[in-house]
């Protein structure tokens, strides 16, 4: 019996702020939201508080002391610094009901909060509310995972969704006998909206490399072949380190990385 390779497929992109929190507003008594605060006023009540937030465009989320009337505004929220949340007297947790700032993708909530740790997220793409897995901890974190692949099935050469657990989490972050996972191609565009970087983790042997579309990630084709395919440049570090051509045809298919290629700065057309 011979292993069956897997891979995953991550992108890392900041985009244009957009809002995680897409499974309603959360409100904790006697709880306080440590080390995302920005601004500190008076107000008389929690309501006086939420409206000075509602005024900011980077407040996501409140503390408000009741005893002191004091009315801390922060840039993040439980949802996604859940570890900087502690019990504290006299306060009121409370999010942002009308928040300005959406988020999109796991880099930027990463930007957000350093110390994210890896795990699902709640974000919007194209107005769409949908839970991804955002690897926190590798190559400088912030990568949202799209899309789990099997070299023995072809269902990931498709612009839909496939084989989805569940709707709103379409690619989980397990290993398991599904053949594959992986977001539409259209919530890849939004996700991916400019750069065009990707990474490949070979689950199997744990090979990793790391493709950038020059022409943007709105060319990424999961059902390209041959000469319909972008130009990819690539690379085994990531920030990317050119250098010179050492290994032939990467690419069998969608970012399936051959393993005799080592280090190359190789731009294919395929």
């Amino acid at each position: 019996m011979f292993a069956v390779p897997i891979f995953v497929l991550l992108i890392r992109f900041v985009l244009s702020c957009e809002e995680p929190r897409c499974n309603g507003t959360s409100s904790l008594p006697r709880m306080r939201l440590l080390k995302h605060s920005f601004l500190v006023k008076e107000a008389e009540s929690m309501v006086g508080c939420i409206n000075i937030c509602d005024k900011q465009t980077q407040c996501r989320s409140i503390n408000f002391n009741w005893v002191n009337c004091l009315c801390e505004l922060n840039k993040a929220d439980v949802h996604i610094a859940s570890q900087d949340v502690i019990s504290a007297k006299g306060y009121v947790y409370l999010d942002n009901p009308w928040p300005k700032i959406q988020l999109t993708s796991c880099a930027q909530i990463q930007q957000l909060v350093p110390d994210a740790k890896s795990s699902y997220y709640w974000v919007h793409i194209k107005g769409k509310k949908a839970q991804v897995y955002c690897d926190m901890n590798n190559y400088g974190g912030g990568w949202t995972l799209v899309a789990s692949i099997s070299s023995s099935s072809n269902d990931h050469l498709l612009r839909a969704e496939v084989n989805c657990y569940n709707s709103t989490r379409c690619v989980e972050f397990t290993n398991t006998s599904v053949p594959c996972r992986k977001l539409s191609d259209h919530d890849i565009h939004e996700i991916a909206t400019h750069e065009g970087t990707f990474r490949v983790d070979q689950v199997t042997d744990g090979f990793t490399g790391f493709f950038q579309i020059p022409a943007g990630a709105r060319h990424f084709n999961s059902e390209c072949h041959i000469n319909s395919c972008p130009r990819i440049i690539t690379s085994h570090i990531y920030p990317y380190q050119w250098e010179s051509n050492s290994c032939k045809g990467i690419l069998n298919g969608y970012f399936i990385i051959r393993n005799s290629c080592h280090r190359g700065n190789n731009t294919y057309s395929h």
